[in-house]
């Protein structure tokens, strides 16, 4: 990860993002790339296409499968094939419409997904005496939003996180209060700069129960928007 800021690649990436489908026409038959488009290899691309856009299967080519629309009759297939470049996942499905023999048209759409970051490797251990977590982030260089906290058990009822505090390498207290939650999850935003290692401390309630081990997940966001988990860790008091 680049300290410095992101890159232009990186940028480019990030506004990729922000669409999650791209329709690409990209092959016509040979009469259409000439130039002498006729009515057929039209009528052939708005199949195509169409088949695209309802996200429908077909033999993978060269086998193909009968397809008939009104009066005509035509032969489909569809090719697969995936790519990742730059953490960013593509799905490459191209339809090929063929009168026979002939090929009318093909129509390939790109579908377009962040791969899925890896878990940051972080760690947490009870902190002090009382219910309190304490969570190690690893340097990334790069900034986040730490977002939610789930735990299990889910019981007794009634469980409160208190608050948050960054212990290292500054000192910064983050949220006071107390929220109920009866489902093993509360949100928060906290921002989190990872130019070194990070320490937070979490502190809990009373209804957290002592001689129980809970497993805890912190979630984080970054500046595009990918989501990451820091390594479950478990704690008992």
């Amino acid at each position: 990860m680049n300290p410095k800021g992101f890159s232009l690649l990186e940028a480019a990436i990030a506004l990729l993002l922000t669409s999650v489908l791209i329709l690409v026409v990209n092959a016509l038959s040979s009469a259409i790339r000439s130039g002498g488009a006729t009515q057929a290899s039209q009528e052939g691309l708005f199949v195509a296409e169409t088949l695209l856009e309802e996200g429908s299967s077909f033999p993978s080519c060269p086998t193909t499968q009968s397809l008939t629309l009104g009066s005509k009759t035509y032969q489909v297939c569809q090719s697969l094939r995936n790519e990742t470049l730059s953490g960013i996942s593509r799905v490459i499905s191209t339809i090929k419409v063929y009168d026979g023999t002939q090929l009318l048209a093909e129509a390939t759409q790109v579908a377009v997904s962040p791969s899925s970051p890896p878990p940051l490797a972080g760690s947490c251990a009870p902190g002090g005496n009382r219910r309190q977590v304490v969570f190690t982030l690893p340097s990334t260089g790069n900034t986040y939003t730490a977002f939610s906290l789930s735990w299990s058990p889910q019981a007794p009822a009634n469980q409160r996180l208190r608050e948050i505090r960054q212990v290292a390498p500054l000192l910064l207290i983050h949220y006071t209060g107390t929220y109920a939650s009866g489902s093993g999850f509360t949100s928060f935003a906290l921002p989190l700069s990872l130019l070194t290692s990070t320490q937070i401390r979490l502190q809990f309630s009373r209804n957290f129960s002592r001689n129980t081990t809970y497993t805890f997940t912190l979630r984080l966001r970054d500046a595009l928007g990918r989501e990451y988990s820091v390594t479950p860790c478990e704690v008992r008091w």
